[in-house]
């Protein structure tokens, strides 16, 4: 559900539901090299890729691991289908918290994977 609310917020350029499922000292490494430390910039980040790079959006869990009780990780394969059709295949590993009876996004990591 987690990962659900984060593409949809992605999708819909919702900043009160990205604001409510990421952690305030979340960062988030991309697949370009920018590294985007805090909520604000990676909220900022975050609907400026949507908006720069249109397309479907699909976020699939592929496995996700229990480090303690609080702490997981979630690997996922991430794709966007570009206006061209062309497909931009990528995996992401989110690190998420449980904090306050509830789950959130603490970082993101980016990759492409290579050729």
């Amino acid at each position: 559900m987690l990962i659900d609310n984060y593409s949809k917020a992605r999708e819909q350029m919702d900043t009160v539901l990205l604001k409510n499922i990421l952690t305030d000292d979340i960062d988030q490494l991309v697949s370009s090299g920018e590294w985007r430390q805090g909520i604000a910039q990676s909220v900022k980040g975050m609907l400026r890729s949507s908006s720069s790079n249109a397309g479907a959006r699909t976020i699939i869990i592929d496995k996700m691991r229990l480090l303690t009780t609080s702490i997981a990780l979630v690997d996922t394969r991430y794709e966007i289908i570009n206006a061209d059709g062309t497909t931009r295949k990528m995996w992401s590993t989110f690190v998420v918290v449980h904090n306050k009876s509830t789950w959130k996004i603490a970082a993101i990591r980016n990759m492409l994977p290579q050729k």
